[in-house]
């Protein structure tokens, strides 16, 4: 057994982990954008929580749009933290992952989020939600 999850979620193999965190069953969709999805699964056999991030990325070449999955275990604090988080219902337009930037240390990702909101008085109520959670939030 691994430190996270069970064989029939998490095998020590890398392909064979993926085969079979990708078939547990999703528990609850944290955000449901066309392009966007953020989702936690429960493994049935050993209650592992994982976290999974979805993204497309819109190419307009050829109707293949390259499509990114990231799972990772969580753990139940974790798990309570990120379903017990406010809906802000802002409208994530995309996300970018920066791994190249020259500040960045090799063990930091910058994640660019692209947030359509209702208005100003919305936009500093989203922005002061991720200062709360500990992001730090840079406006462009």
């Amino acid at each position: 057994m691994s430190e996270y999850g069970c064989e029939q979620c998490w095998s020590s193999e890398a392909s064979e982990a993926w085969k079979a965190v990708t078939s547990i069953p999703i528990q609850a969709h944290l955000i449901d954008e066309s392009h966007y999805i953020v989702s936690i699964r429960l493994c049935p056999s050993c209650s592992q929580h994982y976290l999974q991030v979805t993204t497309e990325t819109v190419d307009w070449k050829d109707g293949e749009d390259p499509i990114y999955r990231t799972i990772i275990p969580i753990d139940d604090a974790e798990r309570t933290e990120l379903t017990s988080s406010k809906r802000l219902d802002a409208n994530v337009i995309e996300v970018r992952h920066n791994r190249n930037e020259s500040s960045l240390s090799v063990h930091e990702t910058e994640i660019v989020v692209d947030v359509e909101t209702k208005g100003p008085e919305h936009r500093e109520e989203v922005l002061g939600a991720l200062r709360a959670d500990g992001y730090t939030p840079l406006l462009r």
